[in-house]
């Protein structure tokens, strides 16, 4: 059993409540936050630096539902997380995500009012090497709300990287997130403090740290 809990200077309480009831403290999570829109200059230097690297692979940007034809692809790459991010002590299987499971997503995702945003890479035969992924809150929420947009996952398949497909992707998340829902106005996204690849990436694009989390783990018998 997993489950996870604000933990901040471990000062409070969470943490020893957890320990008490058998949780060991199995990773360190850190929220971070990106205030939008970022700043024009930035983002192209970033664009640019990416681009220079890409050599034939190319970002396509999906705001919605993920096409039926890249979906299987979206999905292979997907289920790598687990395996390839870094979970600390954590015990983690391979997802095994389908396109039928996308489709319901999006479904509910459409009841709920939210909208999935996309950037996924692809490579020069148009197979999906790496994606990054977020879902914004309810268009209708009430003014005042927190208008805020879910970073939910970035991942470059592992035969693939070395060409800043991962910066590629990010900056074309923010700038769909910044075009299509200019009324948002942060990023929040959550990354194993050792995962230094994006966590360098995000602060390139303006991330700062706001609190940090404690991964805790049970083995049941």
């Amino acid at each position: 059993a997993v489950t996870q809990t604000w933990i901040g200077d471990g000062s409070g309480g969470y943490r020893a409540f957890a320990e008490r009831l058998g949780y060991t403290l199995a990773q360190t999570q850190v929220e971070r936050r990106q205030p939008l829109p970022v700043p024009e200059p930035r983002l192209a230097a970033l664009e640019a630096e990416a681009a220079e690297h890409a050599g034939a692979y190319r970002i396509r940007t999906v705001v919605g539902p993920i096409p039926d034809e890249l979906a299987q692809g979206y999905c292979d790459v997907y289920n790598l997380l687990n395996l390839e991010m870094p979970t600390g002590e954590l015990e983690l299987e391979a997802s095994r995500r389908t396109p039928d499971e996308l489709v319901e997503q999006e479904e509910e995702l459409r009841a709920a009012g939210r909208t999935r945003v996309t950037a996924l890479a692809l490579a020069a035969d148009g197979s999906v090497v790496g994606y990054s992924c977020a879902v914004t809150g309810p268009a209708d929420a009430p003014e005042g709300a927190d208008r805020a947009v879910d970073q939910w996952s970035t991942l470059v398949h592992p035969e693939h990287r070395g060409h800043r497909l991962g910066l590629g992707v990010k900056c074309a998340l923010t700038r769909a997130i910044q075009e299509h829902f200019p009324d948002r106005t942060y990023v929040r996204t959550q990354n194993a403090e050792t995962n230094a690849p994006i966590v360098s990436i995000n602060e390139a694009l303006g991330f700062a740290v706001h609190s940090i989390e404690g991964e805790f783990q049970k083995h049941l018998d």
